[in-house]
């Protein structure tokens, strides 16, 4: 999430999602919990953030300063790290000297991350001395720093994953893949974190949910050590221009979920630079059945950069549908896609020419402009590209 992907890595994932979505496995909500409602946040804290952040409950990506004051609201703070990747200086890599314990070594060398940046390896999962500082470093976050579980950012990409490391350094199992390895490292820190803390929250991030089916090790996958799973750049990108908008292929993909499993499990994250671009991104996840969150913070709001952090629109969309009274739509040819709660009616214009629909009681109207009270027999035109959750009042 912190770097750009390349484009080789979204035709990757898009491949892999198409390939393997009909083998998407079924997931229960952790600890039969509510699903929670999720801000990420990779800025500075101060206190007044946390009111900027309601009513989110899940806080993902804070400094340990923050993890204190969200516990006094009843609210759970996740920590972020990365087991694909590390730069020099840090939890687990020190130096271009420390390669030799932890790098992940081919015929060419130790190989770089798929993300640039200057003295950004692959770490090899397969490492004992990995798997020891990885260790060490769930106990201090979980144990210690009192997080309430990680956001695992960057699962293993190609073309390490279907590599085995060739490095001299101890592994744990000799000639295992990339893949193998990494997805055996993140059983064990799925039990460690449990352990710990046995509420504790582990949530993935392959970048579509496709990718995650692609990561096995014998039966296991991605999904059965995440009790969320992130589907980054749903359908608005954090990139400029064109590469912005990725709805035709977002809403598709997500028709192609096999609708028979449940997708409790995917967090849709959307890079909105608007209120109205969130209400959009906020809707079609609701239809789809799955979590939202957006941003990451809000230091580049109407600033024309990439990979920003954009605005916080969490307060302005609605607080609570209700359950589900219909299932996600079936037509793929319908360019109006609707779902109903049992508070909430949710419209999207997914369609080239505006869309009119009347209330048949009194709402709230949540659109790109904001939200207002709206009569019954009120008369709405919902433009292209635009959508609107009804509250019922």
């Amino acid at each position: 999430m912190r770097s750009r992907l390349k484009p080789w890595f979204v035709r990757f994932v898009l491949l892999g999602f198409l390939v393997n979505v009909g083998s998407m496995v079924a997931a229960a909500q952790p600890n039969g919990e509510t699903r929670p409602t999720i801000a990420f946040w990779y800025e500075g804290w101060q206190e007044n953030i946390l009111d900027k952040l309601r009513p989110a409950n899940l806080i993902i990506g804070v400094q340990p300063n923050a993890v204190t004051q969200i516990h006094g609201v009843g609210s759970r703070a996740l920590n972020y790290v990365t087991f694909y990747q590390a730069v020099f200086g840090t939890d687990f890599l020190k130096d271009a000297s420390d390669l030799s314990n932890v790098g992940f070594h081919t015929k060419a060398g130790y190989l770089p991350s798929a993300f640039s940046k200057k003295d950004n390896y692959v770490l090899c999962s397969n490492s004992i001395e990995l798997r020891r500082r990885i260790s060490a470093y769930v106990q201090r976050i979980i144990g210690a720093q009192k997080y309430d579980g990680l956001f695992v950012d960057n699962s293993y990409l190609a073309p390490a994953s279907a590599m085995v490391c060739d490095a001299s350094h101890p592994h744990v199992t000799p000639e295992a893949s990339g893949a193998e390895a990494y997805l055996d490292l993140l059983g064990e820190v799925y039990q460690e974190v449990k352990n710990i803390n046995r509420n504790a929250i582990m949530i993935t991030n392959p970048g579509s949910p496709g990718h995650a089916n692609g990561l096995r090790s014998g039966t296991k996958t991605l999904w059965d050590f995440s009790d969320y799973m992130l589907w980054e750049s749903y359908g608005y990108s954090s990139l400029l221009g064109a590469a912005h908008n990725r709805w035709t292929s977002t809403i598709a993909q997500s028709f192609a979920l096999d609708t028979t499993l449940h997708t409790g499990k995917i967090i849709a994250l959307s890079y909105p630079r608007n209120l109205a671009e969130a209400i959009y991104s906020y809707a079609i996840a609701q239809i789809f059945g799955f979590a939202y969150a957006a941003n990451l913070g809000e230091q580049d709001y109407m600033k024309d950069r990439e990979g920003g952090h954009f605005g916080i629109f969490l307060s302005q969309l609605p607080a609570d549908l209700g359950q589900p009274k219909s299932s996600p739509p079936q037509d793929r040819k319908n360019a109006v896609l609707t779902r109903d709660f049992s508070h909430a009616k949710v419209v999207v214009n997914t369609g080239s020419t505006p869309y009119s629909l009347k209330t048949q009681r009194a709402v709230i109207l949540y659109d790109g402009n904001g939200s207002k009270p709206a009569p019954a027999s009120t008369q709405i035109v919902i433009p292209p590209s635009n959508a609107v959750v009804l509250v019922f009042k």
